[in-house]
């Protein structure tokens, strides 16, 4: 293994705000955010290290590098989970590869990003692992980077709050086996979709298929392991843990599991099989016996953690922890409150109360029919409802459900707004829409921890279809002004990500292209110059915590007419204004005192 690590120097950190959907909204999908402070204690506190599981990759073999943030103080402290504000990777010590870099779903021990987590004093919280994946600029699709042989040098910047970089290095030698280069044709680079998690991406089902064939057919070539593990990713996503195929699923992790003992990906694999059992009747002894491979073969992953998390097997004792009293109540147990529920007219009232009932009792099923086909919610369409519904009541218990019902009101139309994951859209017809309040009670099914909470006021709309009443739309209303404008610069900066040279903002009479924006204000006089940025960070400014601004790094090269070109590289900060729903571009402004 290769790593490199440092002590941060000390630095004054500030509060950093994270926008928090309530459990409720987690469960229902009604957008009821409050902002929570968190702060962390001084970067001294930490030590970082960043590591990579190889010291020779073979061409386009996916690099995993783990992160890992050791608390070195007297007392526990709390760390942010976020990402890196710059990667670089160079090849053979040569200039910065012009590469957009992307940080995959394939593992998240220890939370999301922007979560905050406690770290005990002494301890290590480990971040496994970033999938370097890549596109050459102005190409769309994804694919695995290091496709030259070579030695690199891949160096993260803004961990931990700190203006420190740590870095990994690692040799990248040419396909040298058969069983290689057949694998190849079929691994990359278009089965780079499949670990972005990302479904919404490209359509992934051929790739998968791809994927299966080097996982079960090269199963001794370099790229097996990533194939097996993509597939049960993919299959863990599609069909969740109760519809799983689960023999399917474990003939691909056994590719990792029984064949490859020193790679690695075994302590996820090992894992991803434990997860699957949990979900299966009758096979706790199963988990166990897993759990335990895991704990004697891999004892320092902290994959043991999370499966004694899951599960509440001990794996120091082989007993099962004790859960405390109250912490979990069967499925059906569900008390359903309505307040003032005369206020919706009786034809709509019985197919909304019909949703809740059947929403309480844990019946999908019933729920997807009361669900126009052209339903849309704060999540997407009808499809996407179902599928978090029904992951909800695999992960919570909720006790107590209570709806208070303000106002409603039969119309002739309605129009519901756009929302981060769905379009505007506008209906005719008799409609009914209801204003109302949710008020639960739930256990997580795993931890045992007690959740809940009151959300924002919802509305929900039905429209009547050949004689029957069906959910038609839903969402927040209205959206608190501070959430609608983190979530459009969250947007804004995946956008940046993706694609900054056709990326268009409003100006406030007009939608322009950002980066001609930028050219017109940092050149000036006309000049040939290519333009490239790169996000170092994104904040949220103003007394309301409403205004964006991002700070990049802009790189210009200029082409002279008998000198060649000139590069160039500056800070700016762009910031925006929420206006009528939308970011205004304010301001373009260079950094001072770099």
């Amino acid at each position: 293994m290769v790593a490199v690590g440092h002590t941060p120097e000390p630095s004054c950190i500030g509060h950093q705000h994270r926008l928090v959907c309530w459990p409720l909204a987690v469960f229902l999908l009604a957008h009821s955010v409050s902002c929570l402070r968190t702060s962390m204690a001084g970067v001294k506190e930490w030590h970082l290290i960043a590591s990579v599981g190889k010291e020779v990759y073979v061409v386009r073999e996916p690099v995993l590098v783990t992160l890992q943030w050791k608390n070195t103080s007297r007392s526990s402290q709390r760390l942010r989970v976020r990402r890196p504000s710059t990667i670089t990777v160079l090849r053979n010590a040569s200039k910065p590869l012009g590469y957009d870099l992307f940080r995959t779903a394939l593992e998240q021990i220890g939370g999301l990003m922007g979560n905050t987590v406690v770290v005990a004093s002494g301890e290590t919280f480990e971040q496994s692992s970033w999938l370097l994946l890549g596109r050459s600029r102005g190409q769309r699709e994804w694919e695995f980077l290091l496709s030259v042989p070579g030695k690199y040098s891949v160096s993260f910047l803004g961990l931990a709050q700190t203006g420190k970089e740590v870095k990994v290095e690692f040799e990248v030698a040419p396909v040298a086996t058969e069983q290689d280069r057949q694998a190849l044709r079929a691994f990359s680079p278009a089965a780079a979709s499949v670990f972005l998690g990302e479904t919404r991406i490209r359509p992934v089902q051929k790739d998968t298929a791809g994927l299966e064939h080097v996982s079960l057919k090269h199963s001794h070539s370099t790229y097996a392991p990533y194939a097996a593990i993509g597939v049960a990713e993919y299959l863990w996503r599609s069909a969740g843990g109760f519809k799983l195929d689960l023999e399917r699923y474990r003939r691909n992790l056994d590719v990792v599991i029984e064949s490859r003992r020193h790679h690695p990906l075994r302590p996820r694999a090992l894992y991803l099989l434990a997860r699957a059992y949990m979900y299966r009747k009758g096979k706790k002894d199963e988990v166990a016996r897993v759990a335990a491979r895991l704990a004697k073969e891999h004892p320092e992953s902290p994959y043991i953690g999370l499966i004694e998390k899951e599960s509440g097997l001990a794996l120091g004792r082989g007993t099962k922890k004790k859960r405390a009293v109250g912490s979990r109540t069967r499925r059906g147990e569900t008390k359903l409150a309505r307040v003032r529920p005369e206020r919706i007219p009786e034809g709509p009232r019985e197919a909304f109360e019909g949703y809740w009932r059947s929403f309480a009792a844990g019946k999908v099923d019933a729920v997807a029919r009361l669900l126009h086909s052209e339903f849309i919610g704060d999540e997407g369409g009808k499809a996407a409802r179902e599928k978090r519904l029904a992951w909800a009541l695999e992960k919570y218990d909720v006790t107590t459900l209570k709806i208070e019902v303000t106002d409603s009101e039969l119309r002739t139309s309605h129009r519901r707004p756009r929302t981060l994951r769905a379009i505007e859209r506008s209906w005719s017809g008799r409609i009914c829409v209801i204003t109302y309040y949710i008020t639960t009670a739930m256990t997580e099914r795993r931890s045992g921890k007690n959740e809940g909470g009151r959300s924002g006021p919802l509305q929900t709309a039905l429209l009547k279809t050949d004689g029957k009443w069906l959910l038609i739309s839903e969402h927040a209303e209205p959206q608190p002004r501070n959430w609608k404008a983190g979530m459009l610069a969250n947007q804004l900066e995946y956008q940046l990500s993706k694609s900054f040279e056709t990326v268009k903002v409003w100006d406030g009479r007009e939608d322009v292209v950002l980066r001609d924006e930028l050219k017109s204000r940092l050149l000036k006089e006309k000049a040939d110059a290519e333009l490239s940025w790169r996000t170092v960070r994104m904040t949220m400014a103003g007394p309301k915590r409403d205004m964006p601004r991002f700070e990049g790094e802009v790189t210009l090269q200029r082409s002279d007419k008998g000198n060649g070109s000139r590069t160039s590289r500056s800070r700016v900060v762009v910031s925006f204004v929420l206006d009528d729903g939308r970011l205004r571009l304010a301001a373009i402004e260079p950094v001072q005192d770099q």
